[in-house]
């Protein structure tokens, strides 16, 4: 969870993006994105190209000979109407089909193109003279109405292009005329290829700007971790997460030791150098989806583990305090060590739904106190609060009332 998606995004921004493509995990995270962007585009096309074939069904009916319209209503009735209300009706309910919108956006431009290809070639041949024209409105469907990312959009306009010239070319269509035809589409295939590329762009490079946006309100712009207002929020979601599924839940306070005495010896821009040091070896090591490591306020960090037993989180801070200690970042003004070093204090438990979240922290705080009285460069867990599985032993609602200041009762 802690990650460096900022910096992905920023690196993926300078980079640029000519074949519209971004690395692997920015790429999947765009698509997902993109049909969310898109979803309303998605409901208002299918639903208003599915009446206007209802209307031009209506059409063949008053104009088209029986011999035509025996092909030409199976085709708008029985297979393009059906299959751009389906895209409408899961674009709708997109939560629940997902994986089904692009394939059926695909699908309504085969059906939609080929469909009237077919019914412009049954005519034909029949010696029903149907204008060409209406291909030229739909090649405009994939490029700007099917929320299509370019290739597919490509796909689907140039195939309809193909597919015509095929067809004419078969039923004997004079070669200037095919020419001329075939000109037009192009044409109109060249200004679709050109506004989707540009659309999509754009979109890309609004993705790219409003993640960064995103991620700069979340971080500490120090640390680069999150901050401690996205911390609360997660911290929130995670407990009732564990809560539901009475799973082990790890909250780590973290502090570096003796940090004003460094910052008056070598001075503020030293000690911020310092503290982007530590949250670098903090981020480093928690690194698993759910965890999160925080910038708590001044030289205090938080940790924030979910589904984890005791060993594991022990095995963290000391891997922490470790890798603090291997900075081997001179600091005179300790009375721990000859450089910087960290002390941490937490409590890995169950929450109950009796609990209150603040409660944890709480505790932590006082196992990182504990650490501190101890001798520092170290880490200390709550005692006798939970087992060896990490369950409750006890409740951990507070005997008396507890005062807080106003950024802990975001906490509660």
């Amino acid at each position: 969870m802690q990650g460096d998606a900022i910096s992905s995004y920023a690196v993926q921004k300078r980079d640029g993006f000519p074949l519209l493509r971004f690395s692997a995990n920015l790429e999947a995270e765009f698509r997902a994105w993109y049909k969310d962007r898109n979803l309303k585009l998605v409901q208002v096309s299918s639903i208003g190209t599915m009446f206007i074939f209802l209307a031009f069904a209506g059409l063949d009916v008053l104009t088209l000979p029986p011999s035509v319209q025996v092909w030409s209503l199976p085709i708008r009735l029985g297979v393009i109407c059906p299959l751009l209300f389906a895209l409408f009706w899961v674009a709708r309910h997109y939560s629940k089909y997902p994986r089904m919108l692009t394939p059926l956006s695909v699908l309504s431009v085969i059906a939609s193109g080929w469909g009237t290809i077919g019914i412009l070639f049954i005519a034909h041949s029949q010696d029903v003279p149907l204008p060409y024209e209406g291909i030229i409105i739909l090649i405009t469907y994939p490029y700007f109405f099917a929320a299509l990312l370019f290739p597919l959009a490509c796909l689907g306009g140039v195939s309809i292009l193909v597919i015509y010239v095929v067809m004419e070319y078969l039923l004997g269509m004079p070669p200037m005329q095919l020419v001329y035809h075939g000109s037009f589409l192009l044409t109109m295939n060249i200004i679709g290829i050109v506004g989707c590329y540009v659309f999509e762009h754009v979109m890309r490079d609004n993705f790219l700007t409003s993640q960064m946006l995103t991620e700069f309100a979340q971080k500490d712009p120090l640390t680069e971790l999150y901050n401690r207002r996205v911390f609360n929020e997660n911290y929130h979601r995670i407990w009732r997460q564990a809560v539901r599924d009475r799973v082990p839940l790890a909250i780590i306070l973290a502090d570096v030791d003796y940090f004003k005495n460094y910052n008056d010896l070598y001075g503020h821009v030293q000690g911020d150098e310092c503290l982007k040091e530590v949250a670098q070896v903090m981020g480093r090591a928690v690194n698993r989806p759910f965890d999160m490591v925080a910038r708590y306020g001044g030289e205090e960090f938080v940790i924030l583990c979910f589904d984890v037993r005791k060993s594991f989180a022990e095995e963290l801070t000391e891997n922490i305090r470790r890798g603090v200690y291997q900075l081997n970042s001179t600091h005179e003004g300790s009375s721990v060590a000859d450089r910087v070093t960290i002390t941490l204090g937490g409590i890995v438990a169950v929450p109950e739904a009796d609990c209150m979240p603040r409660e944890f922290i709480r505790l932590a705080d006082e196992a990182l106190y504990r650490a501190k009285e101890a001798g520092r460069n170290q880490a200390v867990f709550t005692e006798n609060q939970v087992n060896d599985e990490g369950a409750l032993k006890v409740s951990l609602l507070a005997s008396e009332p507890l005062s807080f200041d106003a950024d802990d009762k975001k906490l509660g």
